[in-house]
C-alpha cells in the first residue's frame, strides 16, 4: 500500500471515530450517566425528598425508574395480591387498594402503616415463635395540590411504633410487640402470634396544612428471617384529624386512605409501595425514590 493510500485510510478512520464520539457524548450527561429520555423534566422538578433537592434530581440509570414504577403500579392494581391474611375476610373491601382522597376537610395529619399476617391456608412454621420481621426505610410522602411531593414521615426520624392487634382489630384489642433497633437503621419485630397481626407505623405523624393535600405515597423495605415463610404484608395510610388526635370508635378521627395488595414476605429485602394516585398520575409525576436506584433514601 502506498503512502497516499495509507494516509487516506488513516484520515477515514479518524473521521469515523470523531463521528462516533459525538454520538456517544450526545447520549451521556456530564456526570457520566446515560441520559434517560423517559424522565420528564417537569416531573423531576416536582419530586422532593430527604436525599435530593427538587431542582437537582440525582443521576439515574435508564432502567431504574420503569422497574420501580411498574412494581408500584402492580402492587396497587386491585386483585393482584400474592396471598391473603389468615383469620380475616377481605371480601368486604375494607382496605385493598382503596383511595380516599383528597384529605378530609379540616384534617391536617396522616400516617403510613403496615400489617403482617400469617398467610391463609398455609402451614404454620414450626419455629414461628422465633420468627422476626425486619422493617427499613419506612417513608411517607404527600402530594400537594400544587403538584409537589413532600416527605412527611421517615423511619429514621422517630422510629417505628406498633403492637400485635387481634386480626380484625375488634375493640382495638392488642398486646405488646417486641422490637429491636438494628445497626443498619432497620427495626426487627416479632412475627405475629396466632390470632394476631403485626401492626406498625412511623412513631411521629406527618402533618400538612388543611386543604393542601390530594394524594399519598408510602414506601417500606421488608423481609423475614424465616427461610420458608408463610407471612403476607400490606402497607397503606390513614388520615388523622391532627397530630395528637386520639383513636375513637368508628375511625372518625383516622379514616383509612387505602392499602396496597398483599405481598408475600421472603427472607430477601423487597420494597413495598402504596399510593392513592392513579397509575397515569404516578407515571407523570412520581415521588423522588422512583427516580433513583440509590439505597441511601430508603
Amino acid at each position: 500500500m502506498g503512502f497516499k493510500q495509507r494516509r487516506r485510510r488513516i484520515l477515514g478512520v479518524v473521521a469515523w471515530l470523531a463521528v462516533l464520539g459525538l454520538v456517544v457524548l450526545d447520549n451521556f450527561s456530564s456526570s457520566g450517566f446515560v441520559i434517560d429520555d423517559q424522565v420528564d423534566g417537569s416531573a423531576a422538578s416536582h419530586a422532593t425528598g430527604s436525599c435530593t433537592e427538587a431542582s437537582s434530581p440525582r443521576p439515574m440509570q435508564s432502567s431504574a425508574r420503569p422497574s420501580a414504577l411498574s412494581e408500584a403500579i402492580d402492587q396497587n392494581t386491585r386483585g393482584k395480591s400474592q396471598g391473603y391474611p389468615a383469620g380475616l375476610s377481605w371480601d368486604k373491601g375494607v382496605y385493598g387498594t382503596t383511595a380516599l382522597k383528597p384529605a378530609p376537610s379540616g384534617f391536617s395529619a396522616l400516617t403510613g402503616w403496615g400489617v403482617v399476617y400469617p398467610e391463609a391456608r398455609a402451614p404454620v412454621s414450626p419455629n414461628a415463635a422465633g420468627n422476626t420481621v425486619e422493617i427499613a426505610g419506612f417513608t411517607t410522602y404527600v402530594h400537594l395540590t400544587d403538584g409537589t411531593w413532600v416527605e412527611v414521615q421517615n423511619q429514621r426520624r422517630g422510629g417505628i411504633s406498633g403492637g400485635h392487634y387481634v386480626v380484625d382489630f375488634s375493640n382495638d384489642t392488642h398486646i405488646p410487640m417486641s422490637q429491636q433497633a438494628l445497626s443498619d437503621g432497620s427495626v426487627s419485630v416479632a412475627a405475629p402470634p396466632a390470632g394476631y397481626n403485626d401492626h406498625f407505623w412511623p412513631t411521629v405523624r406527618g402533618t400538612f396544612k388543611p386543604g393542601t393535600v390530594d394524594g399519598v405515597f408510602v414506601e417500606a423495605r421488608m423481609k423475614t428471617n424465616d427461610p420458608n415463610p408463610h407471612l403476607v404484608v400490606q402497607i397503606g395510610a390513614d388520615w388523622w384529624l391532627n397530630s395528637t388526635a386520639e383513636y375513637v370508635s368508628g375511625f372518625s378521627n383516622n379514616p383509612v386512605v387505602g392499602g396496597n395488595n398483599f405481598v408475600k414476605l421472603t427472607s430477601q429485602w423487597q420494597t413495598l409501595y402504596y399510593t392513592s394516585v392513579s397509575p397515569k398520575e404516578l407515571a407523570a409525576n412520581p415521588p423522588v425514590q422512583l427516580l433513583s436506584t440509590s439505597p441511601s433514601c430508603q
